[in-house]
């Protein structure tokens, strides 16, 4: 098998709680760019169909570093899900984005963040606090929380039995907490864009997606329409909210290297 890359285990404390993660740098380059991934809501570092293994490789490839890390609850890092709080991701982000930042190998003014469905926010908000993103790149992320907001309605209806609640806070067959639902339901990602006008970013949306809803695209395409960077935005006609198609993985891939080489 042909060495295309160095790993790096890297583990992180954040509040008492040990994050796990691997660093992928190219074979080649004294300085060069970084990268940080925000999984989705419990979701791990890895990626459906290891999407994020793959990406992190094609990268490396092209001379970029990357790291793929568990937020607190997920994955191999420390926690339960149930303990998960937005702040706490967004801190989690935040320790990781600084560890990129100090690294010997990553030029610390050529960062960039890529977040998928409700990772996304938490990319924005992050790149959003750290003031030194250079580019964006978003998978499937959701704009707002109107999409959720009758199923949120229903877990507060004193009428409602307790085992539907427990189903309302269940996400990929993990128990969130009401703290966590709280939080994000009053997440708004519209101020926190036009903080970000001048930061290059790259959106992708499945036409199919019925986790977030390709009306959460349009919104954000609305929104960067006065953007003072560049703003690119895919939508793949049979695409859905994992890119199951094993085209739709390589397309989404490709166009993310690209769009990360581009811009960094």
């Amino acid at each position: 098998m042909e060495r295309v890359e160095e790993k790096e285990a890297i583990v992180l404390e954040v509040e008492g709680y040990k994050l796990f993660g691997v660093l992928h740098l190219p074979l080649k380059g004294e300085k060069v760019p970084g990268i940080l991934m925000c999984h989705g809501l419990a979701g791990n570092k890895i990626g459906r169909f290891r999407t994020a293994v793959t990406l992190a490789k094609e990268l490396a490839k092209r001379g970029i570093a990357s790291l793929r890390i568990d937020f607190r609850g997920c994955g191999d890092s420390d926690g339960d899900f149930c303990e998960a709080s937005v702040k706490g991701l967004l801190k989690d982000a935040g320790a990781s984005l600084n560890y990129l930042q100090k690294h010997a190998r990553i030029d610390p003014y050529r960062l960039g963040v890529l977040g998928r469905s409700f990772g996304a926010a938490i990319a924005l908000m992050a790149a959003h606090s750290h003031k030194n993103i250079k580019s964006l790149a978003l998978w499937a992320p959701l704009y707002n929380t109107e999409q959720w907001q009758e199923a949120w309605r229903i877990f507060h209806d004193v009428h409602t039995p307790a085992k539907v609640r427990e189903q309302l806070l269940s996400i990929e067959g993990q128990q969130g907490s009401p703290i966590f639902f709280e939080e994000f339901f009053n997440v708004d990602l519209a101020p926190t864009l036009e903080a970000l006008a001048d930061v290059p970013l790259l959106h992708i949306h499945g036409l199919k997606d019925s986790v977030v809803k390709v009306d959460h695209a349009n919104l954000y395409e609305n929104k960067r329409s006065t953007a003072r960077a560049t703003s690119k935005f895919i939508k793949i006609p049979k695409g859905d909210h994992h890119f199951t198609h094993k085209n739709d993985q390589e397309l989404v891939i490709a166009e993310t290297v690209n769009w990360f080489k581009a811009t960094l």
